[in-house]
């Protein structure tokens, strides 16, 4: 996803509580997750984890993937996965504009 992300204060604070969701999986391992345990008092994340489960954490204030690998680049334009991170997205209550 390219954009600009509206938040409010607390990423998440307006979102469903889940300790851990699975809204995109791929080979292996490999999938993308959200959390947000605590809503409007801890922000709540999505980070994708590799077919080595190696984990990247998605960075709100860009809208991308922190140091993404080539296989992640690849994947940022794969339909299912952009709806597996707009699920995440939707389950923390945001969206990218």
């Amino acid at each position: 996803n390219d954009g600009v992300l509206v938040h409010n204060k607390c990423i998440g604070e307006n979102g469903t509580r889940t300790t851990s969701s699975t809204t995109w999986k791929g080979n292996g391992c490999e999938r993308i997750d959200v959390e947000n345990p605590n809503p409007g008092i801890r922000d709540g994340q999505i980070h994708y984890h590799d077919t080595k489960n190696i984990k990247y954490m998605f960075d709100f204030s860009s809208g991308t993937f922190s140091n993404p690998s080539t296989r992640l680049r690849k994947l940022t334009s794969n339909y299912d996965f952009q709806r597996g991170l707009n699920k995440a997205l939707k389950i923390l209550g945001e969206m990218l504009k």
